[in-house]
C-alpha cells in the first residue's frame, strides 16, 4: 500500500499502542512509538512473571510490528516540556496508550518505613532480573490475581544478582495474585497473602482460571488470611518488623461503593521482613497539561467518545487502561484497534466540517458483514461436544518451579484437539423465519437446554412502553441466546425450514 505522509504519534508500548501502531502501519501511515522503558509490551512484559509467559513471544510479536515501519523512540518519559503540544507540532495525530502504571499506596501509619513496596515496582525488577533482598517473611496486602504471581516469584527465584532499590516505572495493571507468587520465587521461605475481601469475593477468584491459578499457590505452600484491612505498619524505625491487620466485615457499603468495614478491637500482629502492596493502580500524564484541552473522568482516566476514542482535543485519541482503568489484554488489544479505525477516518476527513466524532453511518460502511447460510443436513459438531469438560493445561512438578520456569506447558496435541472441541461457535446463529413457521413445536421438544419457548401474546410480559401493533392471537418465538449450544437439532426438526443456521462473519474495511 502507498504509504502516506500523515504522522501519528502512540504514547505507550503496551497492548493497546502496539496493536493500533500495527493497524494504522498497515495502511501506510508513518507511526511513531514512544515508549518510557527499554523494551516493548507495557506490563505484559514488565509485570507478568516469566514463569507464565515465555518474553520470547513478545519479542516476536513486536519484532513484528516495527518490521512494518513503525518507528520506536524507547527510554523516552513524556512530560509537559514535551508532551502533547509539543507531539501536536510535529504529528497529525496522537493516541494516548499509557496505561496504569501509577500505584496505588496505603495513607496509614509507617507506610513511610523501608521494605514497603508496591506490586509495579516490585514485578518490573523481577521481570528485569534483578535480585530482591525481601528477606524470608513477605506480607502481599491484594487480593488479585497479579499478587498471587508475584507471591508464587519471591518464594523461589534464587537469583544471584545485584540487589536494586524498588523503584521503576511501569505500565497496566497489577493485582494481588501475580505478587504473591512472584515473591516466592525471589528466596522467600514464607509468603502471606491479606485481602479485605473473603475467599468468595476475591478478585483472583472470578474466573475458571483464576480458580486454579488459587489451588496452584496453596499447592506452593502460599498462605491466605482473607477478611483482614491493614491497620499500621510496625518497625524499628526505619525498617517494617510487621502488620497490624483489622477483621474486615464488608468490603462495598449499602450502595455497592467501594467503602470497606474494619471492625476496631479485633487487632491481630504479623510479623514480616518485607511487605508488597497490590491493591490497584491509577494513571499519571505528565505529558498533559490544561492547555491541551484533554478533559479527565473523575476517576483521573481520560474522557473520551466510546464510539471513537476520541478526546476532547481534535486530533487527539485515548484508549486501554488509560481511559478505562485496568482490564484485559484482549480489551486492551481491541481498544487499540478500534481507535486505528477512528484516527484513519479522522484523517481522512480532516478538510471537512465534521471532522471531530464519527458518524454512524460513516461507521456503518466500515463494518463488511458476510452472512452465509449452512446447509442443514451439512450442520455438525463433535459427537457429545456439550458434555467434554474443560481440562487444565498440564504443569511441571513442585520440585522443578523455581525462576523463571514456566509453569504452565502446552497441551499434547491430542488433548488439544479434544479441548477444541468444546467450541460452541458462537459466531454461528439460528434464525427464525416466522412467515413459514406451522407452530408443531418440534423444536421446543428436541432443544436439549429448554432455551425455546412459543408463548401467546396476551400472556407475555414486556418492559417499557409496547409500541408495536400486534393482534391478540398472535405467538411470540422466544428464544434464550446465553443458553443455546448451538447443536442445530432445532433446524433439523424444523419441516418447513423456518429454523436455519446461518454463519456470520463480520470484517473491518479501511475504505
Amino acid at each position: 500500500m502507498k504509504n502516506k505522509d500523515k504522522r501519528i504519534a502512540i504514547i505507550g508500548g503496551g497492548p493497546a499502542g502496539l496493536s493500533c501502531a500495527h493497524d494504522l502501519a498497515l495502511v501506510g501511515y508513518k507511526v511513531v512509538v514512544f515508549e518510557a522503558t527499554e523494551s516493548l509490551g507495557g506490563m505484559i512484559r514488565h509485570g507478568v512473571p516469566g514463569h507464565r509467559l515465555d518474553k520470547g513471544v513478545l519479542d516476536k510479536i513486536s519484532d513484528e510490528i516495527v518490521s512494518l515501519g513503525v518507528e520506536v523512540k524507547k527510554g523516552v518519559y513524556l512530560d509537559e516540556k514535551y508532551g502533547i503540544k509539543k507531539l501536536k507540532e510535529e504529528f497529525d495525530a496522537i493516541f494516548i496508550a499509557s496505561g496504569t502504571w501509577k500505584a496505588d499506596k496505603l495513607k496509614i501509619e509507617g507506610a513511610e518505613l523501608d521494605g514497603i513496596t508496591t506490586a509495579v515496582d516490585f514485578l518490573l525488577n523481577v521481570n528485569k532480573g534483578y535480585r530482591l533482598d525481601l528477606g524470608k517473611k513477605v506480607i502481599v496486602i491484594g487480593g488479585g490475581s497479579v499478587a498471587l504471581d508475584a507471591a508464587r516469584t519471591a518464594i523461589r527465584e534464587m537469583l544471584k544478582l545485584e540487589s536494586t532499590d524498588l523503584h521503576a516505572i511501569a505500565q497496566d495493571t497489577i493485582t494481588a495474585i501475580d505478587v504473591a507468587r512472584s515473591a516466592l520465587r525471589t528466596g522467600a521461605r514464607e509468603v502471606m497473602v491479606f485481602s479485605l475481601e473473603s475467599f468468595e469475593e476475591m478478585p483472583a477468584r472470578k474466573t475458571i482460571q483464576g480458580k486454579e491459578e488459587f489451588e496452584e499457590a496453596l499447592m506452593e505452600g502460599i498462605k491466605f488470611y482473607p477478611s483482614y484491612g491493614p491497620k499500621r505498619f510496625i518497625g524499628d524505625g526505619k525498617r517494617v518488623k510487621g502488620v497490624e491487620f483489622l477483621r474486615c466485615e464488608r468490603v462495598f457499603d449499602e450502595k455497592g461503593m467501594f467503602n470497606p468495614l474494619l471492625k476496631e478491637g479485633t487487632e491481630v500482629f504479623f510479623e514480616c521482613d518485607s511487605v508488597i502492596l497490590a491493591i490497584g493502580q491509577k494513571p499519571h500524564f505528565p505529558f498533559i497539561s490544561k492547555e491541551d484541552g484533554i478533559e479527565l473522568t473523575p476517576f483521573g482516566t481520560i474522557k473520551v467518545d466510546i464510539a471513537t476514542n476520541s478526546t476532547t482535543s481534535p486530533g487527539v485519541f485515548a484508549g486501554g487502561d488509560a481511559v478505562y482503568g485496568p482490564r484485559t489484554l484482549i480489551q486492551a488489544v481491541a481498544d487499540g484497534k478500534k481507535a486505528a479505525l477512528s484516527i484513519d477516518e479522522y484523517l481522512r476527513t480532516k478538510g471537512k466540517k465534521e471532522i471531530f466524532f464519527i458518524k454512524p453511518e460513516e461507521r456503518e460502511r466500515m463494518l463488511n458483514v458476510k452472512i452465509e447460510l449452512i446447509l442443514t443436513e451439512l450442520y455438525t459438531l463433535p459427537d457429545n461436544y456439550e458434555f467434554i469438560k474443560r481440562k487444565k493445561p498440564p504443569t511441571i512438578s513442585l520440585d522443578k518451579r523455581v525462576g523463571i520456569v514456566e509453569v504452565e506447558k502446552a497441551y499434547p496435541e491430542d488433548e488439544a484437539i479434544e479441548q477444541a472441541k468444546r467450541c460452541l461457535s458462537c459466531h454461528i446463529y439460528t434464525i427464525y423465519d416466522g412467515e413459514k413457521c406451522v407452530l408443531c413445536g418440534g423444536c421446543v421438544d428436541i432443544c436439549p437446554k429448554n432455551c425455546i419457548k412459543f408463548i401467546p401474546f396476551n400472556e407475555a410480559e414486556f418492559t417499557g412502553e409496547n409500541k408495536i401493533p400486534i393482534e391478540d392471537d398472535v405467538v411470540l418465538f422466544i428464544k434464550d441466546d446465553d443458553e443455546c449450544i448451538r447443536c442445530g437439532l432445532c433446524a433439523k426438526r424444523c419441516p418447513t425450514g423456518a429454523i436455519t443456521m446461518e454463519r456470520f462473519h463480520f470484517e473491518e474495511d479501511f475504505l
